[in-house]
This record gives structure tokens, sequence and C-alpha cells, in this order.
């Protein structure tokens, strides 16, 4: 019997099983992780300086940013009365204002009802 079909199984299970060199360093995803995340912050950033500018005072305070997704802002709202108010004034024009004023691309503004942490700090 001859060990040699089995001796170059072991030999290509052996390539498999090591580990593989990395494409890149550690560094250099770092970076493009920081890059990355400020992009995402300037674009946020922006749109959270036009809301606050745009929106009406009795409506943005009890109101939250909450993050920007593919297009899509995600809001919460304290209460589905204000939630329902501050989706209509933004059918009613307030999204068209908002996307001429900040930066990146602002496809839609979604609203949902949500716990309001700045507003919870400020009333202390």
């Amino acid at each position: 019997m001859s060990n040699a079909p089995v001796a170059d199984h072991i030999h290509k299970l052996q390539g498999w099983r090591v580990p593989r060199e990395r494409s890149k360093p550690l560094s250099e995803a770092i970076e493009n992780l920081q890059h990355n995340a400020l992009r995402a912050q300037r674009q946020l950033g922006s749109f959270i300086d036009a809301w606050d500018k745009i929106i009406p005072e009795s409506i943005s305070r009890h109101t939250m940013v909450d993050a920007k997704r593919g297009g899509t802002v995600h809001v919460n709202a304290r209460s589905a009365s204000i939630a329902f108010e501050l989706d209509r004034q933004l059918r009613e024009g307030l999204l068209k204002e908002l996307r001429t004023a900040c930066q990146g691309t602002i496809a839609n503004v979604r609203v949902r009802v949500g716990r309001i942490e700045h507003a919870t700090r400020a009333a202390r």
C-alpha cells in the first residue's frame, strides 16, 4: 500500500489550516475607520445644525436626531403628538429646507416615538 495519496491530502490540509497573512496593516484599517467616522460626523453634524435652525423651538426641544443611515435620518420624538406634528411639517416643506441647508444626501426623515436624552438632561 502506498501512503502517497494520504500524504498529499495531509499536505493540502496543512496549507489550508495555516493563518492567512493580513493584506492590510492594522494602522491602515484604523485610518479608514477614522476617515469614515469623520465623514459621517460632518454630514450628521451639518444636519443637526440645520435641524436646530429650521425646526421650530416648540418641536425641536422634544426631539433628538438619532442616526443617519443611507440617506435616511432617524429622529426620536418624546410623544406621538410631537411625532405627528413634526411629520406634518416635514411634509409641508421643512424637509426641502433641511435638504438645501445641510451637506450630504437626505432622502427621508423618519420620525418615531422614543427616548429623548438631551431634553432630560436640560430639564435637570
